[in-house]
């Protein structure tokens, strides 16, 4: 039968049309799946991942904020004299969680097996005004304007939900960390006083690699299944991680060497150490010869933290994603 859309207007005739594409589109959906429905519904594993970023020890230590800018002075090279401050007005933060379609099953061999995994990127900016004073030739100083600045800081998490849908958070545990990754090419390295190294650019990070599995289900005109078919690919993680099993394990007060050879010789990097005994260090990297950049920090001996960073800034493109990124290890 004809339909005559002029009894609709064209609005109607739209919907009708959008109305058939998605009945269209979520035909597949229909007949490719391996479970009768998801275990928890996509919203509340996204209020729970959040949830856990925010409450949980890990997710509030490795994901902080109160961290990373402080009031401290410092000063810049090509600008002598010149004192500057980060004043730091407020955060803003954004999650994105990915969570799988829930008739994928994802196959994470040994100890693992197949369990559900998802992925958060936490985005936080920090906005920052820049003020600084100049000394004059009579020793004076002299205010100059402030800059107002906008730098982002990209972390991810990966889960895997290990647990029952009952237990905290339904069940999803954070299996790896990303603190960002620099967005200009350097190498980055952090010397352990009894000389182990481990990288401070991402260069450990890798993608989690598993198998997914759809049942495809074949039905007759009538309706009646027919047969199925399994379809298996390897897949991996869309970010690279290291494992929070496998983050740097540092003693309390421990002394730790920074080291990094970079290409851009006019970008040196400041550091905001993880907090030693008498607070945050906010201060630049000293550079022994041009490209090389060096510092010591000392792991604190009072810590109840379980889990600290060191937070490298990039002033070449500070304002970037990759101008910010944090270091992770973990006090013993």
């Amino acid at each position: 039968m004809k339909t005559d859309y002029t009894k609709f207007g064209r609005r109607a005739a739209r919907r009708l049309v959008l109305t058939a594409i998605v009945g269209l589109l979520s035909l597949p959906v229909l007949t490719t799946n391996c479970r009768d429905k998801p275990t928890v519904e996509d919203t509340n594993d996204h209020l729970e991942l959040i949830r856990y970023i925010e409450s949980n020890e890990d997710g509030r230590y490795l994901f902080r904020t109160d961290s990373v800018i402080f009031d401290y002075p410092y000063t810049k090279p090509g600008r002598p004299g010149v004192v500057f401050r980060d004043s730091l007005d407020s955060v803003g933060r954004r999650y994105f969680t990915d969570i799988p379609n829930y008739w994928e099953v994802k196959d994470f061999g040994a100890p693992f097996g197949v369990v559900d995994d998802a992925e958060v990127k936490v985005t936080d900016v920090f906005y920052i005004r820049i003020v600084g004073d100049s000394a004059t030739s009579d020793s004076t100083s002299v205010a100059l304007i402030p800059r107002y600045q906008q730098r982002v800081l990209h972390r991810w998490a990966y889960f895997l939900r290990f647990r029952q849908d009952s237990d905290a958070y339904a069940g999803w545990l954070m299996h790896g960390y990303n603190g960002g990754i620099p967005h200009e090419e350097q190498f980055m390295e952090i010397i352990k006083s009894n000389g182990d190294r481990f990288p401070g650019d991402g260069r450990d990070y890798n993608h989690i690699r598993y198998l997914v599995t759809i049942t495809i289900e074949h039905r007759g005109d009538d309706g009646v299944l027919d047969s199925t078919t399994d379809s298996t690919w390897g897949q991996q993680s869309n970010q690279a991680y290291v494992l929070v099993s496998d983050i740097e394990r540092i003693a309390k007060g421990d002394r730790l060497i920074v080291r990094t050879l970079d290409p851009w010789s006019d970008s040196p990097y400041m550091i905001v150490s993880a907090e030693d005994d008498i607070g945050p260090v906010y201060r630049l990297m000293h550079r022994p010869e041009t490209g090389h950049y060096v510092d010591t920090i000392r792991s604190p001996m009072n810590s109840d933290r379980i889990w600290n960073t060191i937070n490298f800034f990039g002033f070449r493109l500070p304002d970037r994603p990759g101008g910010i990124w944090c270091v992770p290890y973990r006090v013993q």
